[in-house]
């Protein structure tokens, strides 16, 4: 049993090597993303930890969090911080991040795990996300708990289009999104946590 637990902790310390890598290779390409990607990821800890996960998927949802845009150094940096409005054929490039991201990591058999949290991570509840189409808990655990978290820290930020919302207006879209866009469970976990 120890020797399975220890194979399974040197496993997770190697996969925190490349993800924290590939984490510092992306940041060199788009600092936003770079500070994004540590608010997700330490959000999501506390909601994973809030629902009771175990130590090894808490500690995997963080990783798969800090990493989930990883896609995005595929990505000029001039259309990832462009200020006007995309075009359709922006918008396409700008949705094949999960797949890139998917790509770059399902090569390393140790993280084809998290390469399917971000994969999933733009999925809706209700079937209108992408790449897949995914309806309700066909969407990874995970990345569910990743697409709350995301669109909060997107929204709550400043972006190169717009500035930060109101934690008000952001709190009624999450609540409107529930059941829609989002899982109502995982909205009704993190909603306590910021809610003051």
């Amino acid at each position: 049993m120890n020797l399975i637990i220890n194979k399974k902790r040197a496993l997770l310390a190697y996969s925190k090597n490349i993800i924290f890598a590939n984490f510092e290779m992306l940041a060199t390409h788009d600092k936003y993303t770079k500070k994004h990607s540590q608010n997700v990821a330490l959000t999501a800890k506390k909601i994973a930890r809030e629902m009771n996960l175990n130590n090894y998927l808490v500690e995997k949802t963080y990783l798969a969090d800090l990493v989930h845009d990883i896609g995005k150094g595929f990505i000029l940096p001039d259309l990832l911080n462009k200020k006007s409005k995309l075009t359709g054929e922006e918008l396409s490039i700008i949705q094949k991040h999960p797949q890139w991201g998917y790509y770059n990591l399902k090569q390393i058999d140790d993280l084809s795990e998290i390469a399917n949290f971000i994969l999933y991570h733009h999925e809706r509840w209700d079937g209108t996300g992408y790449p897949n189409k995914l309806s309700g808990n066909q969407i990874l655990l995970v990345s569910q708990i990743l697409s709350v978290v995301d669109a909060w820290d997107a929204m709550t930020t400043d972006r190169s289009y717009r500035s930060a919302l109101s934690k008000d207006k952001v709190i009624a879209e999450l609540i409107n999104g529930s059941g829609s866009q989002f899982s109502p469970q995982i909205i009704e976990v993190f909603l306590p946590m910021v809610v003051n």
